[in-house]
């Protein structure tokens, strides 16, 4: 192939609306900055301010570790054949948080995290996604997928 036949193709392809690049190959010459002099802080590590003196005062009790133990803090329900529901009451208030977990994601299926996206945007027959997301909010509740 010549070089007028590349020159040629290009001519009938690429009209004015085109941009050529270069790419140059060559060392940037760095200008050359002198280092700032730098002093040291001298610091006392025997003084403190008055501040740090009343939060060291502050009297500190101790915390002893409590683990969760399945039945006492939380229970697991064989809901149907191959689905597990973990369970545990909220003592603080009537807030919960509801899981849907499938062991399967986007390494198996590809199109899940392109539906995931999706569904974030999508809406329902009677709200579009914005009037959704504040139907939620009025219901002091959130709805998100991951995938």
């Amino acid at each position: 192939m010549a070089k007028e036949n590349v020159v040629a193709v290009a001519n009938k392809y690429f009209g004015d609306n085109y941009v050529v690049g270069y790419r140059i190959d060559a060392q940037h010459e760095l200008p050359q900055i002198e280092k700032p002099q730098i002093d040291p802080i001298e610091m006392d590590p025997t003084r403190q301010s008055a501040f740090a003196v009343s939060v060291m005062a502050m009297p500190v009790t101790e915390i002893e570790p409590v683990f969760i133990k399945t039945e006492r803090d939380y229970q697991i329900v064989d809901y149907y054949p191959g689905v597990k529901l973990y369970h545990s009451e909220n003592p603080v208030n009537d807030l919960f948080t509801l899981t849907f977990s499938f062991e399967v994601g986007k390494l198996h299926h590809q199109k899940l995290g392109a539906a995931a996206l999706l569904l974030d945007k999508s809406g329902t027959s009677q709200f579009t996604s914005a009037e959704l997301k504040k139907e939620w909010y009025k219901l002091g509740s959130d709805f998100n997928l991951s995938v």
